[in-house]
Protein backbone atom coordinates (compact mmCIF):
# COMPACT_ATOMS: atom_id res chain seq x y z
CA UNK A 1 0.00 0.00 0.00
CA UNK A 2 2.97 1.96 1.11
CA UNK A 3 4.62 1.19 -2.37
CA UNK A 4 1.51 2.61 -4.34
CA UNK A 5 1.09 5.60 -2.59
CA UNK A 6 4.56 6.47 -3.19
CA UNK A 7 4.32 5.79 -7.28
CA UNK A 8 0.95 8.32 -6.75
CA UNK A 9 3.01 10.87 -5.60
CA UNK A 10 6.05 10.52 -7.81
CA UNK A 11 3.72 10.53 -11.05
CA UNK A 12 1.43 13.36 -9.39
CA UNK A 13 4.54 15.50 -8.77
CA UNK A 14 6.52 14.58 -12.50
CA UNK A 15 3.14 15.37 -14.05
CA UNK A 16 2.91 18.73 -12.91
CA UNK A 17 6.47 19.36 -13.20
CA UNK A 18 6.15 18.13 -17.30
CA UNK A 19 2.64 20.85 -17.07
CA UNK A 20 5.42 23.61 -15.53
CA UNK A 21 7.99 22.88 -18.11
CA UNK A 22 5.14 23.01 -21.11
CA UNK A 23 4.45 26.63 -20.33
CA UNK A 24 6.98 28.29 -20.50
CA UNK A 25 6.46 30.96 -22.93
CA UNK A 26 3.29 34.07 -23.56
CA UNK A 27 2.61 36.27 -26.34
CA UNK A 28 0.72 39.08 -25.43
CA UNK A 29 -0.96 42.27 -27.14
CA UNK A 30 -1.14 45.65 -25.25
CA UNK A 31 -4.21 47.34 -25.13
CA UNK A 32 -3.18 50.78 -23.32
CA UNK A 33 -0.94 51.67 -26.53
CA UNK A 34 -3.83 51.45 -28.59
CA UNK A 35 -6.17 52.73 -26.90
CA UNK A 36 -5.20 55.03 -24.66
CA UNK A 37 -2.85 56.59 -25.96
CA UNK A 38 -2.32 60.37 -28.13
CA UNK A 39 0.05 58.29 -30.24
CA UNK A 40 -1.79 55.01 -30.86
CA UNK A 41 0.50 51.83 -32.00
CA UNK A 42 -0.17 48.61 -31.57
CA UNK A 43 2.30 46.70 -29.91
CA UNK A 44 3.01 43.07 -29.80
CA UNK A 45 5.48 40.99 -26.94
CA UNK A 46 7.17 37.54 -26.36
CA UNK A 47 7.99 36.19 -23.05
CA UNK A 48 10.19 33.24 -22.25
CA UNK A 49 11.28 31.57 -18.99
CA UNK A 50 15.38 31.20 -19.15
CA UNK A 51 15.12 30.29 -15.24
CA UNK A 52 13.21 28.88 -12.87
CA UNK A 53 12.19 32.00 -11.55
CA UNK A 54 13.33 33.88 -14.30
CA UNK A 55 11.79 35.48 -17.34
CA UNK A 56 12.89 37.43 -20.55
CA UNK A 57 10.99 38.95 -23.02
CA UNK A 58 10.39 42.06 -25.59
CA UNK A 59 7.84 43.81 -26.78
CA UNK A 60 7.77 45.55 -30.47
CA UNK A 61 5.00 48.53 -31.14
CA UNK A 62 4.41 49.98 -34.44
CA UNK A 63 1.84 52.72 -35.21
CA UNK A 64 0.89 54.47 -38.46
CA UNK A 65 -2.24 57.38 -38.87
CA UNK A 66 -3.77 53.98 -41.42
CA UNK A 67 -3.70 51.93 -37.97
CA UNK A 68 -4.73 54.71 -35.67
CA UNK A 69 -8.28 54.48 -33.68
CA UNK A 70 -8.71 57.65 -34.21
CA UNK A 71 -9.02 57.47 -37.73
CA UNK A 72 -9.18 60.96 -38.63
CA UNK A 73 -6.49 63.99 -38.18
CA UNK A 74 -6.53 65.85 -35.51
CA UNK A 75 -4.35 68.46 -33.58
CA UNK A 76 -1.27 65.83 -33.32
CA UNK A 77 -2.04 63.18 -35.30
CA UNK A 78 -1.65 63.44 -39.43
CA UNK A 79 -1.02 61.10 -42.41
CA UNK A 80 2.34 61.12 -42.03
CA UNK A 81 2.55 60.01 -38.33
CA UNK A 82 4.98 57.21 -37.45
CA UNK A 83 5.98 55.24 -34.36
CA UNK A 84 8.38 52.45 -33.65
CA UNK A 85 8.98 51.23 -29.99
CA UNK A 86 10.85 48.31 -28.49
CA UNK A 87 10.80 47.36 -24.86
CA UNK A 88 13.14 44.56 -23.42
CA UNK A 89 12.35 43.34 -20.14
CA UNK A 90 13.60 41.02 -17.85
CA UNK A 91 11.42 39.45 -15.26
CA UNK A 92 11.61 37.77 -11.44
CA UNK A 93 8.87 35.58 -10.00
CA UNK A 94 8.09 36.63 -6.69
CA UNK A 95 6.73 33.13 -6.41
CA UNK A 96 8.88 30.59 -5.95
CA UNK A 97 6.09 27.67 -7.07
CA UNK A 98 3.11 27.40 -8.37
CA UNK A 99 0.99 29.49 -11.17
CA UNK A 100 2.35 32.53 -12.42
CA UNK A 101 1.02 35.35 -10.51
CA UNK A 102 3.61 37.88 -9.08
CA UNK A 103 6.52 39.27 -11.45
CA UNK A 104 8.97 42.53 -10.12
CA UNK A 105 10.81 43.55 -13.39
CA UNK A 106 13.13 46.01 -15.02
CA UNK A 107 12.31 47.64 -18.28
CA UNK A 108 14.36 49.40 -21.13
CA UNK A 109 12.54 51.22 -23.76
CA UNK A 110 13.44 53.17 -26.94
CA UNK A 111 10.38 55.31 -28.56
CA UNK A 112 10.81 57.27 -32.35
CA UNK A 113 8.01 59.26 -33.12
CA UNK A 114 7.94 61.54 -36.19
CA UNK A 115 5.05 63.27 -37.94
CA UNK A 116 4.53 66.31 -40.71
CA UNK A 117 2.74 68.96 -38.49
CA UNK A 118 0.87 71.96 -39.72
CA UNK A 119 -0.48 75.41 -38.60
CA UNK A 120 0.64 74.38 -35.16
CA UNK A 121 2.98 75.42 -32.31
CA UNK A 122 5.78 74.49 -30.01
CA UNK A 123 8.24 76.17 -27.32
CA UNK A 124 11.57 77.17 -28.33
CA UNK A 125 13.99 75.72 -25.75
CA UNK A 126 16.63 77.99 -26.78
CA UNK A 127 15.10 81.26 -26.92
CA UNK A 128 12.44 80.38 -24.56
CA UNK A 129 9.29 81.51 -26.34
CA UNK A 130 6.49 80.22 -28.41
CA UNK A 131 6.94 79.93 -32.51
CA UNK A 132 3.84 79.20 -34.60
CA UNK A 133 4.53 77.67 -38.05
CA UNK A 134 2.53 76.43 -41.48
CA UNK A 135 4.31 73.48 -41.12
CA UNK A 136 6.96 71.20 -39.93
CA UNK A 137 8.66 67.96 -39.47
CA UNK A 138 8.41 66.47 -36.02
CA UNK A 139 10.90 63.83 -34.30
CA UNK A 140 10.24 62.64 -30.68
CA UNK A 141 13.03 60.06 -29.48
CA UNK A 142 11.74 58.57 -26.01
CA UNK A 143 14.18 56.39 -23.76
CA UNK A 144 14.60 55.22 -20.49
CA UNK A 145 13.89 52.21 -17.62
CA UNK A 146 11.00 51.52 -15.47
CA UNK A 147 10.78 49.18 -12.66
CA UNK A 148 7.40 47.01 -12.82
CA UNK A 149 5.38 45.08 -10.86
CA UNK A 150 3.44 42.52 -13.01
CA UNK A 151 0.29 41.05 -11.74
CA UNK A 152 -1.45 38.12 -13.64
CA UNK A 153 -4.89 37.45 -13.44
CA UNK A 154 -6.05 33.93 -15.37
CA UNK A 155 -9.31 34.20 -17.43
CA UNK A 156 -8.73 30.13 -18.13
CA UNK A 157 -6.21 27.34 -18.40
CA UNK A 158 -4.23 29.58 -21.25
CA UNK A 159 -5.66 33.15 -21.77
CA UNK A 160 -4.82 36.12 -18.76
CA UNK A 161 -4.99 39.26 -18.17
CA UNK A 162 -1.64 41.03 -17.67
CA UNK A 163 -1.68 44.38 -15.40
CA UNK A 164 2.05 46.54 -14.81
CA UNK A 165 2.78 49.10 -12.88
CA UNK A 166 5.39 50.50 -12.46
CA UNK A 167 8.02 54.24 -12.39
CA UNK A 168 11.15 55.22 -13.37
CA UNK A 169 12.85 57.45 -15.65
CA UNK A 170 12.60 59.04 -19.24
CA UNK A 171 14.58 61.26 -21.51
CA UNK A 172 13.00 62.88 -23.85
CA UNK A 173 14.28 64.44 -26.94
CA UNK A 174 12.05 66.98 -29.04
CA UNK A 175 12.83 68.52 -32.86
CA UNK A 176 11.36 70.41 -35.05
CA UNK A 177 12.68 70.85 -38.96
CA UNK A 178 11.68 71.94 -42.14
CA UNK A 179 9.74 75.05 -40.25
CA UNK A 180 7.34 76.27 -43.13
CA UNK A 181 6.50 80.61 -42.29
CA UNK A 182 8.04 79.95 -38.62
CA UNK A 183 7.36 82.93 -36.50
CA UNK A 184 7.28 84.41 -33.04
CA UNK A 185 3.80 83.16 -31.40
CA UNK A 186 1.76 86.68 -30.36
CA UNK A 187 -0.83 85.20 -28.73
CA UNK A 188 1.27 82.75 -26.44
CA UNK A 189 4.09 84.81 -25.49
CA UNK A 190 1.72 87.81 -23.94
CA UNK A 191 3.05 86.35 -20.42
CA UNK A 192 -0.57 84.41 -19.74
CA UNK A 193 -0.82 80.58 -19.14
CA UNK A 194 -2.57 79.34 -21.90
CA UNK A 195 -2.43 75.86 -20.92
CA UNK A 196 -2.93 75.24 -17.41
CA UNK A 197 -0.76 72.70 -14.80
CA UNK A 198 -1.08 69.67 -16.96
CA UNK A 199 -0.86 71.44 -20.30
CA UNK A 200 -1.96 70.58 -24.16
CA UNK A 201 -0.10 68.17 -25.37
CA UNK A 202 3.14 70.02 -23.95
CA UNK A 203 5.18 67.18 -23.49
CA UNK A 204 5.18 66.68 -27.55
CA UNK A 205 5.41 70.35 -28.18
CA UNK A 206 8.33 71.24 -25.75
CA UNK A 207 11.63 71.38 -28.09
CA UNK A 208 14.68 70.18 -26.58
CA UNK A 209 15.76 67.21 -23.92
CA UNK A 210 13.91 66.37 -20.76
CA UNK A 211 15.02 64.09 -18.34
CA UNK A 212 12.64 63.45 -15.81
CA UNK A 213 9.79 60.74 -13.73
CA UNK A 214 8.75 58.02 -15.79
CA UNK A 215 5.41 56.31 -15.42
CA UNK A 216 4.17 52.93 -16.83
CA UNK A 217 0.78 51.45 -16.24
CA UNK A 218 0.12 48.75 -18.55
CA UNK A 219 -2.83 46.16 -19.56
CA UNK A 220 -2.36 43.50 -21.89
CA UNK A 221 -4.24 40.06 -22.99
CA UNK A 222 -2.14 37.18 -23.23
CA UNK A 223 -1.70 33.63 -23.95
CA UNK A 224 0.39 31.28 -22.39
CA UNK A 225 1.54 27.82 -23.60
Amino acid sequence: MKFRIVLLLIFIGTNLQAQDSLQRHIISLNTISYLGSQAPRWTAGYTTKIADRWWAGTEIGYGTFWLSVHGRENDFLTRDYKLIEVRPQIYYDLRARGKLKHLLSAELFYINHTDRLRSDWYYGETAAVYYEYDAARYKRVKTGVNINLNTIYYLGKKFVLWQQIGAGIRNRKVSFSDLDNLRRSERFNDGEEHFGWVGEYNYVREEGSSLRFNFNLELKLAYIF
